[in-house]
């Protein structure tokens, strides 16, 4: 609104041009044809006399635009502002228009942008609590990985000590299928690579495979020719946690007896190192033993949590 104000002289010299018409001006060498010329590309008046525009017609060049400007520049002598005339109400109202189309338009633009951003932020809160919920799952299994870790044996011996170990376990596997006498020989080839191991050097293998609870591997009954003489091969020294199996005796009650955990330990569903893991006891948490079971060790606190290899508690005093 301002600047139309401001533009008020030139908006009342406008009007004055636009009175005075092409058709009625008397300028030498510009006749009622290249008057109608001019009139379709919009110059009609004095008022749309302007040089480029002129010359932007074909057929006038800069002398019959010379002609055309000094034309227009005697109908501007005549003309005289008036300072007390205002801005008129149709200009107004065209301000007002514009002014209103441009409100409707950010309204809008803004009213858009809001229901983004809130659709923005229900989809980051979702991925928020999933990522909580990730979170959650594997805080137990970090923990237990490093528990692991920490218990894990180190150095390069140990472990071609421990691979030998599981060779000679895995062929007495393999043989068993194809021989009962070649098992046997097997069973006491592994048990002199057993013995070979220094007992100075090695850690020992049953306490290494329950602090890192390596699943069970137990040796196969050898079916003997004599369908009525069966022989077993004999257990290996370090056989890992035992399992639950159909046929161990049932559950023993112990009544109070407490333990206490010796490092982090699994506590599963059942007496099995293959179990589904419920939770993990920390080190140093003192723990109410409900039963035993071939090697493992039902704990809770004022109701059984689960079961947990007794390698890794020992009694409280």
């Amino acid at each position: 609104m301002q600047a139309l104000f401001e533009k008020r002289r030139e908006k009342q010299l406008g009007e004055h041009l636009d009175r005075f018409s092409l058709a009625n001006a008397k300028i030498p060498g510009i006749g009622p044809t290249r008057i109608a010329t001019l009139a379709s590309h919009g110059v009609a008046t004095a008022g749309d006399v302007v040089a480029n525009k002129v010359l932007a017609v074909p057929g006038f060049g800069p002398t019959t635009v010379a002609k055309l400007t000094a034309w227009r520049k005697t109908r501007e002598a005549s003309f005289t502002f008036d300072p007390k005339r205002g801005v008129s109400a149709s200009d107004q109202a065209t301000v007002e228009r514009d002014i209103s189309l441009r409100r409707t338009t950010l309204e809008r633009d803004v009213g858009m942008s809001l229901g983004r951003l809130k659709t923005a932020m229900a989809g980051a809160a979702t991925y928020r609590q999933a990522l909580q919920g990730k979170v959650a799952e594997l805080g137990p299994r970090y923990a237990q990985a490093l528990a692991d870790v920490a218990v894990a044996p180190s150095g390069r011996q140990t472990h071609v000590r421990l691979l030998a170990l599981s060779t000679a376990v895995a062929m007495i596997a393999a043989f068993s299928a194809l021989s009962p006498t070649r098992t046997v020989s097997s069973v006491g080839s592994s048990l002199r690579v057993t013995s070979s191991l220094s007992p100075g050097s090695q850690p020992s293998i049953a306490r290494l495979q329950a602090q890192v609870e390596i699943p069970p591997q137990p040796i196969p009954k050898i079916q003997s020719p004599d369908p009525t003489v069966r022989t077993v091969a004999p257990a290996l020294s370090g056989q890992s946690p035992p399992t639950s199996q159909p046929g161990v005796r049932p559950p023993v009650l112990v009544g109070a007896d407490r333990v206490t955990v010796k490092l982090p330990a699994n506590v599963r569903v059942s007496a099995d190192s293959n179990a589904q893991v419920v939770r993990t006891a920390p080190q140093g948490l003192v723990l109410k033993v409900f039963a035993r079971n071939a090697g493992w060790v039902q704990v809770g606190e004022d109701e059984p949590w689960g079961w947990v290899f007794s390698g890794l508690v020992e009694k409280t005093p």
